[in-house]
């Protein structure tokens, strides 16, 4: 597993300029919030676009990191730090505080959802598409509840 892990990681990093430095950052345990930290486990969102000539971004690149002590979440562009502008949100959220895992699925349309608070606002919220990443959620899922 650990073997198919770094080919996993050594594929993401080793690409193009596709996937945003961050991801990069992350995945090569530079990242001042997994560093020291073994990844067990990761699903990576590549960037999509709304045609072929790629100008305008559908949906940013995102990726969901689980180690020993907790999961991080990162994705390019989030909120009120556009994507052309390299912005990038981080949040990690610790195992013991995780309430609920969602993996819900209609169609090719699929949320995955960590829930981690009492409030309405405490919720990691990945949307995917089922047809290629559905797989990739289950086995994460399963990692998470195995670590809790």
């Amino acid at each position: 597993m650990e073997n198919d892990i770094q080919k996993r990681i050594d594929k993401i990093v080793h690409s193009g300029s596709e996937v945003p430095a961050v991801i990069k950052e992350t995945l090569s345990n530079t990242c001042f919030l997994c560093s020291g930290k073994a990844i067990i486990d990761f699903v990576y969102l590549a960037r999509e676009y709304y045609d072929s000539k790629e100008k305008e971004v559908y949906q940013n690149a995102s990726l969901l990191v689980i180690t020993e002590s907790g999961v991080l979440y990162v994705e390019e562009g989030k909120d009120e730090i556009d994507i052309s502008l390299g912005g990038y949100y981080k949040q990690f959220i610790p195992l013991d505080k995780i309430i609920s895992l969602k993996l819900n699925s209609v169609l090719l349309n699929s949320v995955f959802t960590i829930d981690y608070g009492s409030s309405s606002g405490d919720l990691i919220e990945i949307r995917f598409n089922r047809g290629r990443h559905f797989e990739e959620f289950e086995r994460l899922s399963a990692t998470i509840r195995q670590l809790l």
